[in-house]
């Protein structure tokens, strides 16, 4: 009876390892990349040149400091492309689908202001979008509990069948709120 329990324990044991060794050969690697910050294609060397200078801008923000500051660094530029981005861009067919969007990376008080600008009707007789994409963005100021980043972007303006390109800067402050970076202003620079 003992050797029949040995043989089985050293079964479920051989099992055992060898369900763990398929398992790290299958094992799921590294995340595909979110839908908000898509990869360069590798056919543009001039994207991909961008986006390496962008990285090295960033490092060089976040050189010396301590890995809590560097946290909070990435959280508040991480918020602050989200909402410029999602803020930046709607279409006269969504209404107000891009200030829902924001919701969770607003303060109270800008919510506040979202919801009385929503409470009016939207007015459009022709189609009308607005696309943003974020090019680049500054941290200027930054300490426990407040932040401002200067954000440069491609604005594509729709009007009917016309379309009109513009670049610009805008300054997105943001506040620390039950320990979550939300934007708190805007505005242009």
């Amino acid at each position: 009876m003992d050797d029949k329990i040995k043989k089985i324990a050293l079964f479920l044991a051989i099992l055992l390892v060898a369900g763990g060794v398929i398992w790290w050969f299958f094992r799921p690697t590294a995340k595909p990349p979110s839908p908000s910050q898509p990869t360069a294609p590798t056919s543009q060397p001039s994207v991909v040149k961008e986006k390496t200078v962008v990285q090295e801008n960033l490092l060089k923000q976040v050189e010396g400091k301590s890995e809590e500051e560097i946290g909070d660094y990435a959280e508040v530029l991480k918020v602050s492309r989200y909402f410029t981005e999602r803020y930046g861009s709607f279409s006269s067919d969504a209404a107000w689908q891009n200030l829902q969007d924001v919701k969770l990376v607003v303060t109270d008080d800008l919510w506040q202001d979202f919801e009385e600008l929503m409470a009016k009707p939207a007015k459009q007789d022709n189609f009308y979008s607005m696309q943003t994409k974020v090019l680049s963005l500054t941290v200027d100021s930054i300490d426990n509990n407040k932040a401002q980043v200067t954000v440069s972007v491609q604005q594509t303006e729709t009007k009917g069948k016309e379309q009109n390109t513009t670049y610009n800067k805008k300054i997105i402050e943001l506040v620390k709120d039950k320990g979550k970076w939300k934007v708190s202003n805007f505005f242009d620079k």
